[in-house]
């Protein structure tokens, strides 16, 4: 099972590295600002993880596996400690569109042995890619904007599981808008 999940891992940061790796010079970015608190069950504790550009409310059945921030690239991925489950939400910078970036990422996806389910596919401004990967299913959602940066996550598990980190993802506007739109 950890096996898979480092296979997901693989695959979803070969896909960001592409985008990473597209990247030119850093220019001013666009912070996030006050954003407000994180909404969880009052029950339930939650660390939180901030940059520039979004916070995340990671429950104690979840771990943060790496982070970056909170300029460019700033980028959290945490899994749950059942191992049913892994999110990573990054923000970076390149050159590229939304459909060029969204092609190289499913190049990313087949290299590393995904199979491609649905995409990739630009739809109302954003990149979506469905692959099975060793059998878990897994998803990247990428949109790229003028001002060069690119908004990114990409997960692997059940909805149900990865809804209790995308349920927590709160951002500046540009997160919100690639949240909004396939949920």
């Amino acid at each position: 099972m950890i096996k898979k999940l480092w296979h997901f891992a693989l695959s979803g940061i070969t896909a960001l590295v592409v985008v990473g790796c597209q990247s030119s010079a850093n220019s001013p970015q666009t912070p996030a600002g006050n954003l407000p608190a994180a909404s969880a069950p009052a029950t339930q504790q939650v660390q939180i993880y901030a940059n520039h550009f979004f916070k995340v409310g990671v429950p104690a059945n979840w771990q943060v596996l790496s982070t970056d921030g909170p300029d460019v690239p700033a980028f959290v991925t945490v899994s749950s400690k059942d191992h049913q489950a892994l999110v990573t939400i990054r923000v970076s910078r390149s050159d590229l569109n939304t459909a060029e970036l969204c092609q190289l990422a499913a190049k990313g996806f087949v290299a590393n042995g995904a199979d491609i389910v649905r995409g990739p596919e630009v739809s109302y401004g954003t990149c979506i890619i469905r692959s099975d990967d060793l059998g878990k299913p897994t998803t990247l959602w990428l949109r790229a904007y003028e001002d060069r940066t690119v908004y990114a996550i990409n997960f692997t598990g059940p909805m149900d599981k990865v809804n209790e980190i995308l349920g927590r993802l709160e951002g500046n506007d540009k997160m919100m808008r690639l949240l909004v739109m396939p949920l």
